[in-house]
């Protein structure tokens, strides 16, 4: 009998929560891990004992494979059910978006974490670099359903999470992007999403405990 496979991470949404929504909706059964900073037992007490290649929070077990980085993770998960570009020109979709995700996740990281004391002064830079994309974002949505075009992608569990947390920081974040808005509750009311975010397993915390917010 197989074994349930593992993703383990700490006890926020951060680099996991889009791995655990595309695994809820596939329906993949999966053991969640927290982990802790404990001196003797936590992370970084016992990472290097766990016989994982460039050990980090997250990493996923299943059967004989065992790794780490988000990215591989959900890469992989996505492979294997069918959440992948279909084609050449939506694998270059794919790819642009992968970039566009990870400046987004970057920008987020430096305002919560890396920018200066003053959250509030810091709010128009970030608004600056990340509404003009957003923009563009939303135009294109107002032609095709999901980031690749007419079909789900790992891409848009990463987009939606992105989106999400900066709605609760910035409650009118979507109020200008009507397509935005639309694209958020669709991805939010797919089978398996949805039950999971209104669960309590859905991390409360949205940030690490060094973070400025969310935390």
């Amino acid at each position: 009998m197989a074994s349930t496979p593992v993703l383990a991470y700490w006890d926020i949404r951060g680099l996991a929560n889009p791995i655990r929504m595309l695994l809820e909706h596939v329906g993949v059964k999966y053991e969640f891990k927290v982990w802790d900073h404990e001196p003797e037992t936590g992370w970084f007490a016992q990472k290097d004992k766990l016989d994982i290649k460039f050990p980090n929070l997250p990493y996923y077990i299943e059967g004989d494979k065992k790794f780490s980085q988000s990215g591989a993770i959900i890469k992989y998960l996505a492979r294997k059910h069918g959440l992948v570009a279909k084609n050449e020109d939506d694998l270059i979709q794919q790819d642009i978006v992968d970039g566009l995700l990870q400046d987004f996740r970057n920008l987020w990281s430096w305002l919560v974490y890396v920018s200066s004391n003053d959250l509030e002064t810091d709010k128009p830079r970030y608004h600056a670099r990340v509404d003009p994309v957003m923009k563009q974002l939303d135009e294109m949505l107002d032609k095709q359903k999901f980031l690749v075009g007419d079909y789900l992608t790992y891409n848009d569990f990463i987009f939606f999470e992105i989106l999400d947390i900066n709605t609760k920081l910035f409650p009118d974040f979507l109020q200008q992007f009507p397509n935005l808005q639309k694209y958020h509750d669709r991805i939010q009311h797919l089978k398996g999403v949805q039950e999971y975010l209104q669960s309590d397993r859905n991390p409360k915390k949205i940030n690490g405990f060094v973070a400025k917010w969310g935390g």
